[in-house]
């Protein structure tokens, strides 16, 4: 740190004798946005005091002040104890003041000098602003995944009006080349739509519009919605369901994106010729348990435990051959959880996958 830190008697930075480090380092804190204090090591006087910490503690630059002015109470105890620790250099605590809750980041500074010389640097953080971070955060993602989805729609539609023929004949060696574009735009397109789509899942800005509706009709639905996509992987979709209704109060857009997405999974990992089993279970009276079975690749066992994280990187083989985001299962788990119900993924390893996931079955009237 700067040497003004080191002056137990400069509360302010503006001190009469401080020297150009100490003059830029106390500017520097004093531009930090959080509350920030120096406190010395050995009797707890407070030596210096950024702008945002005077707001905090109401506090003028020019009175003398210790840790008791920190209005803690009780809580001082606490954060005396881990001040006075000699065997660590970081701690971090939650201390509770004036009914709010804030959490403190304690850096110990030892100096060149004696261990009177030591001082404590404290970071103090409010819930609140941290939770206002993440807001703003998921705001900005949200915003360039937004701006950025037009555009590369256009590019993608632009590019599919070309090798249509709708501008004219186009060459071999052009058309090889266009094809590359258009993949590529489509894997981008699919990446921006995964993006806004967690991001509106983990801020809660995600709307979901349930009605009480078939779940074998939103099986079939998807199989139709897949079966030109499992096509293209030489693969066949199979269900097995009740022939009378099953009804479920849930988002069917949601449902359905949710099992589109397990589908091609599902192809995408199947050997040519295999079969995806997509499965409805309605012997429970409370639940639903919907599945879908592969045979083909499998997932590695020590990939399991991760396998529903963000970009997940289990099959990165598989996923470049087949332009998946790593997103979509991330995506599944959230809206199923949304939905209260649950979802699980078994796989051995070069014999196939089993993804299930339960819906709440409404009361009997």
């Amino acid at each position: 740190m700067s040497s003004f830190l080191k002056d137990k008697t400069s509360f302010t930075t503006d001190a009469p004798n401080a020297s150009d480090t100490s003059t830029r380092s106390g500017a520097l804190l004093d531009a930090v946005p959080d509350p920030v204090l120096a406190i010395a090591a050995d009797t707890f006087d407070v030596v210096y005091a950024n702008p945002a910490a005077l707001r905090l503690f109401e506090w003028n630059r020019s009175a003398n002040r210790s840790l008791a002015d920190l209005g803690l109470g009780p809580e001082e105890i606490r954060l005396r104890t881990v001040l006075s620790s000699s065997d660590h250099t970081r701690r971090e605590i939650q201390v509770a003041r004036d009914a709010k809750l804030y959490r403190i980041d304690c850096q110990l500074l030892s100096t060149a000098g004696t261990a009177d010389d030591d001082q404590v640097i404290l970071t103090i953080w409010s819930p609140a602003a941290d939770i206002d971070r993440n807001r703003r955060d998921h705001e900005f993602v949200a915003t360039v995944s937004h701006e950025l989805r037009t555009p590369v729609t256009s590019i993608k539609g632009a590019l599919g009006l070309v090798l249509s023929g709708a501008s004219g004949p186009v060459a071999d060696k052009t058309r090889a080349l266009l094809d590359i574009a258009h993949r590529n735009a489509g894997r981008l397109l699919l990446l921006v739509n995964d993006i806004l789509d967690i991001e509106k899942l983990t801020s809660g800005n995600m709307s979901f519009d349930k009605d009480l509706l078939d779940l074998v009709a939103v099986l079939d639905a998807a199989h139709d919605a897949t079966a030109s996509f499992a096509h293209q992987f030489e693969v066949r979709i199979e269900v097995e369901a009740p022939k009378g209704p099953v009804m479920a109060t849930i988002d069917g857009a949601r449902i359905h994106q949710v099992l589109t997405n397990l589908i091609s999974n599902a192809c995408k990992f199947s050997h040519p010729g295999g079969v995806v089993t997509l499965s409805l279970d309605d012997s429970d009276p409370e639940k639903v348990r919907i599945c879908v079975d592969d045979t083909g690749v499998g997932i590695p066992q020590s990939a399991l435990h991760t396998i529903f994280d963000r970009f997940n990187q289990a099959q990165s083989g598989h996923r470049n051959r087949t332009g998946s985001t790593g997103l979509g299962l991330a995506i599944v788990k959230t809206i199923v959880e949304a939905h209260g119900g649950t979802i699980s993924l078994d796989s051995v390893e070069g014999q196939g996958t089993r993804a299930c996931f339960t819906l709440s079955r409404p009361a009997p009237e």
